[in-house]
């Protein structure tokens, strides 16, 4: 009994991913597995364009998600439990919401920094960016900026005064 339960177990979840035809499908001349989360997400570059988009697997012949549009220069995996990741365009960092979290995710904070930092304090989420040689708080969720303190590192920030637009900072 045991041992055939061990055995359907492992056939569900050991379906290979049909990486060639996922490929050819979007028209990608590359193609990356977030091995981090095995939740089926991916991120693939268009072969034409040269953007990225990040899609999820859903474990049925070539049905996929989008998470995040075709678009960008570079993006990151959405972190486990995470509420942002951060996306890359001319060689500036965004933030993007996740899906899995947001009904309706967006591109929340444009990509017009240099560098950005995720800092928890107290087990909070907040967006520390750099501008112009500075770093600043920003509301991930919302893209308004904090610079009434600027610092010239992150470490150096005080600790934020603001709430994000939503009423809390997590989910």
């Amino acid at each position: 009994m045991f041992m055939g339960f061990f055995m359907l177990i492992f056939s569900l979840t050991a379906q290979e991913f049909p990486k060639p035809q996922m490929m050819r499908k979007f028209k990608a001349d590359s193609l990356v597995l977030d091995t981090q989360k095995s939740d089926g997400s991916f991120k693939f570059r268009e072969k034409n364009s040269q953007k990225w988009g990040l899609h999820q697997w859903l474990y049925r012949g070539l049905m996929t998600r989008e998470l995040i549009p075709t678009k960008y220069d570079s993006l990151d995996f959405i972190p486990y439990n995470g509420s942002f990741t951060a996306v890359y365009q001319q060689g500036k960092v965004g933030i993007y919401l996740s899906p899995w979290v947001f009904e309706n995710a967006v591109e929340s904070v444009a990509c017009q920094y240099d560098d950005h930092e995720i800092r928890l304090i107290e087990t909070i989420p907040y967006l520390a960016v750099k501008k112009q040689d500075r770093w600043i708080w920003v509301d991930w969720q919302s893209g308004t900026e904090y610079a009434d303190a600027p610092a010239d590192t992150p470490q150096e920030l005080s600790p934020p005064n603001f709430v994000s637009s939503s009423g809390k900072n997590a989910p």
